[in-house]
């Protein structure tokens, strides 16, 4: 699927996905993306976090043609290796030094599968030996495949996007908690996750003031009995009511108070 782009506009991957990813296939509303990394950014995860997030500019996320191909035929040589699936790898890196006079068909059978359907116990086979596989397979490979460095210095990541979900999160009801909380620990194996990114949605709303109640404050003393400038316990500190003003002098934005 050399053709698609990766077109998700938040989240975070660790690494630039500038000419580093591949679509491989799709799910129950998910779209499944190998995306090469930097090794770099594998091993220092200090590297990864200083990474772009997806939302700020990046360049054409498609593989070259060359690299496609590459990536096509490792993907076939780990499929083979699976014996519940029908697919063979002739020449494990193509039929000739020059990349323009040959085929993926001529040297692999995995383009010709309409689809690959893979069983849970397959698709872990799969996260294994993409793992397991890839030093020795970039080490065997010739020097015309390796010339340039860029398969020595990138190691493929798995990259699921799921669109649509509309879950209800944080629910009220304790039942219904514990099974969301159930379904998400049955779906993701977290200790296999660098990042996960996901899109918040909430009805709330708000309207414009468009007058002020005086609120005395021994009023709100008698009601509160600690007051703080954040709702957020890390950082909060607790504020003096009355000695406080309405507005900040330096912006004249109201001071919330929780």
């Amino acid at each position: 699927m050399q053709s698609h782009q990766f077109r998700p506009k938040f989240g975070k991957l660790g690494f630039d996905p500038t000419g580093s990813m591949m679509a491989i296939g799709t799910g129950n509303s998910t779209e499944l993306w190998l995306g090469f990394c930097p090794i770099s950014n594998v091993e220092d995860i200090t590297l990864a976090n200083e990474s772009p997030l997806l939302s700020e500019k990046h360049g054409d996320t498609r593989l070259t043609s060359i690299r496609y191909r590459m990536a096509v035929m490792f993907l076939a040589f780990v499929l083979a290796k699976i014996p519940a699936l029908p697919i063979h790898v002739m020449h494990p890196y193509g039929t000739h030094e020059d990349f323009h006079q040959w085929k993926l068909d001529d040297a692999t059978n995995v383009c010709a599968q309409r689809t690959i359907s893979l069983r849970l116990q397959d698709a872990i086979a799969l996260d294994h030996l993409i793992k397991s596989e890839w030093d020795d397979w970039v080490a065997d490979a010739p020097s015309h495949w390796t010339a340039d460095g860029w398969l020595q210095q990138h190691a493929p990541l798995s990259i699921a996007c799921r669109y649509g979900q509309n879950q209800p999160i944080a629910s009220s009801d304790q039942h219904a908690l514990r099974v969301e909380a159930r379904n998400w620990n049955m779906e993701r194996d977290y200790t296999h996750i660098r990042y996960l990114s996901m899109a918040v949605a909430t009805d709330i709303g708000c309207f414009p003031v468009r007058k002020w109640r005086p609120i005395p404050v021994d009023e709100i003393l008698s009601v509160h009995d600690f007051l703080y400038d954040s709702p957020d316990y890390d950082v909060r500190q607790p504020i003096d009511l009355p000695s406080l003003p309405p507005r900040d002098p330096a912006t004249n934005k109201e001071i919330n108070i929780i």
